[in-house]
């Protein structure tokens, strides 16, 4: 290597000329592909509830339109313009991060609903059940449980 040609120097790193059309985002002209397609529109499974879809609430589209994620729209959709409204405002009032700007909540997945609903119905048939018979009827809803399980859960050893 020549006093010119350091291991830093341009000359000295050894790559080759840039191919004259370029590649990636050095294109020198965008090419037009044939019938004008635009934009590739690429939708998440969660998503596809909203293709094509418009909301019932104009007021809900507006949300959409200015920008809010499309999981707070689907959500305002199902419960509603108004109700959506109190519980964001409430969120806001619950939730809000020092910055003021954003909220952050913890919600906890819907499976701990069940897993409650499930416990109270337990609890509800022991009052006519023994807990041996249990999980024989929530095989019958389902829901099938061990009998330890139902100990746990009426607080029985």
């Amino acid at each position: 290597m020549s006093k010119e040609q350091t291991r830093n120097s341009i000359q000295g790193m050894g790559q080759p000329p840039l191919p004259q059309q370029g590649v990636g985002a050095r294109h020198r002209q965008p090419t037009q592909v044939a019938g004008g397609v635009e934009y590739q529109d690429i939708y998440t499974e969660s998503e596809k509830p909203l293709l094509g879809k418009t909301a019932r609430d104009p007021r809900i589209e507006e949300l959409r339109k200015d920008g809010l994620s499309w999981k707070w729209v689907i959500i305002a959709d199902a419960i509603g313009y108004d109700d959506f409204v109190v519980m964001w405002r409430l969120a806001t009032s619950l939730f809000e991060t020092p910055d003021g700007y954003m909220i952050r909540m913890h919600l906890p997945h819907s499976k701990k609903l069940e897993r409650i609903q499930r416990n109270l119905l337990i609890k509800t048939l022991s009052e006519h059940s023994t807990p041996k018979e249990i999980p024989g009827i929530m095989e019958e809803y389902g829901m099938p449980i061990s009998l330890p399980q139902v100990y746990r859960i009426l607080g029985k050893e």
